[in-house]
């Protein structure tokens, strides 16, 4: 239908002006197209309505019945009618309104509809599921009329969908507070409160009394206090228990017994809610507390997989959207002119770390005693190994070219490390850690004049002592100087001669750069050809390729995928003996080939993604020959990359 003709608006329009709910298709028809004559020369896009009225309205009343958002009775028939159903949606929720003012009127129940409105307009649906699944949605339509169908046989009600589940519940409540109010029902079910709890008469009498003088404050207690639960489910329970004693119902007794199964599945709605929260605030404080362990930084990966003190995962305990509300949460929220207690810095590889501020400056220290053993003893070496070629390095001489060498290594021995020194907050905790440190404890102090001190103080070396060391281990005759000269004459390697080209010889390399191009293209299309005759050879580069790429991804480029795997061994493997520290990494090695071996024989060419490594790491690191080994984080970067360069050496 075009967009210039509502006909479920004009429907209700005539609905709600002529009071009826169901209204003969032929009437509609006449309505329709006098309305349509009427209006055709404002809109001359209406005039094809004319031709054929009902065959236009047929389809469009069909397609908006097909939405349930009106009823059909014998729509085949010519006596069709059409059945309005947000009119009654508008009647019940009347009746609604006036329960707020007068909680003595009954609940509408299904008797209630004229026998002419059918009851297929009727969305059926068990009254403690709708109501625990609507408490907090706060959508709303004007064309569903429910019936809530409740145990035992009691009467089901009509609920409109314009009406919220939570003033279902306030009346509801309203009624068992005017029930209650009555001196005998006060006494009665007072007293039965008392017996069934014994020692708490006081608790008991300040529970009832509050309900009874402010019913609608029931609602906040609910959501809020704990303790109400249990009483609530005996009042509940005792005034069920006495009413359905009665086999004679009237409409008040009818109305009773439904509120108080609609107060029953609220309080059963809330209970199990709070639980649910305390839940997961244990789970939030025990992930506060993980927080406070070495390493002291981890991944959202890591977090994701605390356990608590039973060593139950804490997600499942909360969902993975609310740890990620969580860590936005503390993270962000922070006093005025200050850190959040949490802190994200993020490494040259693009991994992001969540850090507490109160470690920053501790975990700074440790890794900074770490990378000093390891940089020094890389440097000492290197040193030593040019010095012996008679050779010199510019971070010898220079202290500039020195500490840009210090920062490099740093940055390959311990990425978090450097990431830290360069993080953006860094100066600020330095501050803040000034202005609440007491005057007779000391300050790591890692800025002067608010610029990061020199990498050769943070790690305590220094560029004199060092090249002393490299010099000691010398052998005694390159500190003779009449024979340390006769031998650099001799060892030295010549320096290299740069000679300016010709123009033929430019001409020349020129050349041979183009033969070689139309060699590598003769090889490219030659491989082509055998990837053709032979799949397998096709499937080998291809691997290889995606090997390659996976590669990129997870080493830097300053850095080798050999150097990566060392770095990750001294990490996951901590035995101090060399012998069972070698067996240690042969046998993870051929656990991995073993594993792999199984694998390519069903891995697709193109199957070797980044997320395809990371789930075979992730089974071997869960596996049973693995369970042994502790830092499972480095077991599984190492894993990754030995996967890659299997797959990189496969053979054609």
């Amino acid at each position: 239908m075009a967009s210039t003709l509502n006909v479920l608006s004009i429907l209700k329009s005539i609905s709600s002006k002529q009071n009826m709910g169901i209204i003969p298709f032929h009437d509609f028809c006449d309505y329709m197209y006098r309305y349509v004559k009427k209006r055709v020369e404002e809109a001359p896009d209406l005039a094809i309505y004319l031709d054929d009225i009902q065959g236009f309205l047929r389809k469009d009343l069909a397609e908006f019945a097909q939405k349930g958002e009106l009823f059909l009775i014998a729509p085949e028939e010519p006596k069709m009618a059409i059945v309005v159903i947000s009119h009654y949606v508008e009647k019940f929720s009347a009746i609604y309104k006036s329960i707020d003012d007068n909680p003595a009127i009954p609940f509408p129940i299904v008797d209630e509809l004229a026998k002419r409105v059918p009851r297929e307009i009727l969305a059926k649906q068990n009254a403690a599921d709708f109501i625990q699944s609507h408490l907090e949605k706060k959508d709303k339509d004007d064309c569903t009329l429910y019936a809530l169908e409740f145990p035992k046989s009691v009467a089901s009600i009509l609920f409109p969908s314009t009406i919220p589940v939570e003033t279902l519940l306030e009346a509801a409540l309203a009624k068992i507070q005017a029930l209650l109010a009555k001196e005998e029902a006060h006494d009665y079910f007072l007293k039965k409160l008392i017996v069934a709890n014994q020692g708490k008469e006081l608790t008991i009498n300040n529970f009832f009394d509050q309900f009874v003088q402010s019913p609608k404050d029931a609602i906040t207690s609910l959501k809020t206090n704990g303790d109400m639960f249990y009483y609530w489910s005996q009042l509940c329970f005792f005034i069920k228990q006495d009413y359905e004693k009665s086999k004679d119902y009237d409409q008040k007794d009818i109305s009773i017994l439904q509120s108080v199964y609609i107060a029953e599945f609220a309080t059963s709605f809330y209970k199990s809610k709070t639980q649910a929260n305390m839940q997961r605030d244990l789970a939030f404080k025990q992930l506060d507390s993980t927080l406070l362990k070495p390493p002291y930084y981890f991944t959202f990966r890591d977090i994701s997989k605390f356990l608590d003190a039973k060593g139950v995962p804490l997600l499942g305990q909360y969902t993975e959207q609310e740890l990620k509300d969580y860590l936005h949460l503390i993270t962000t929220d922070a006093p005025e002119n200050s850190l959040p207690r949490v802190l994200v810095f993020r490494t040259n590889a693009d991994q992001h770390y969540f850090i507490l501020k109160d470690k920053v400056i501790p975990l700074i220290v440790r890794l900074c005693s770490d990378a000093r053993v390891t940089v020094r003893e890389k440097l000492t070496t290197e040193w030593f190994s040019t010095l012996k070629k008679f050779q010199q390095l510019p971070e010898m001489k220079s202290q500039a070219a020195f500490e840009q060498k210090l920062e490099q290594e740093i940055d390959l021995a311990s990425p978090v490390l450097y990431a830290l020194l360069k993080s953006p907050f860094l100066q600020t905790i330095h501050l803040e850690m000034q202005e609440s440190q007491s005057p007779s404890s000391e300050l790591v102090n890692l800025f002067i004049n608010g610029e990061l001190i020199p990498y050769s103080e943070i790690l305590m070396m220094s560029r004199q002592e060092l090249l002393a060391d490299a010099k000691i281990k010398l052998p005694v005759w390159y500190s003779i100087p009449v024979i340390a000269w006769f031998m650099s004459l001799v060892f030295r390697p010549p320096k290299p001669k740069t000679k300016k080209k010709t123009t033929k010889e430019k001409i020349k390399e020129k050349e041979k750069k183009n033969e070689e191009a139309a060699e590598y293209a003769k090889a490219e299309s030659k491989a082509a050809s055998e990837d053709k005759r032979n799949p397998k050879l096709s499937r080998a580069r291809e691997l290889r390729a995606s090997a390659q790429y996976a590669e990129t991804q997870l080493v830097s480029a300053s850095s080798t995928i050999d150097r990566e795997l060392e770095s990750y061994i001294h990490e996951w493997n901590q035995l101090i003996d060399k012998t069972a520290h070698a067996n240690l990494v042969e046998d993870v090695n051929s656990l991995i080939r073993d594993y792999m071996r199984k694998v390519l024989r069903t891995l697709k060419s193109d199957g070797f993604t980044l997320e395809r490594i990371q789930n075979l790491a992730d089974t071997l690191v869960k596996s049973h020959g693995m369970q042994k080994i502790h830092n499972h984080d480095a077991l599984f970067m190492y894993i990754q990359l030995y996967m890659i360069k299997l797959v990189k050496s496969i053979p054609n």
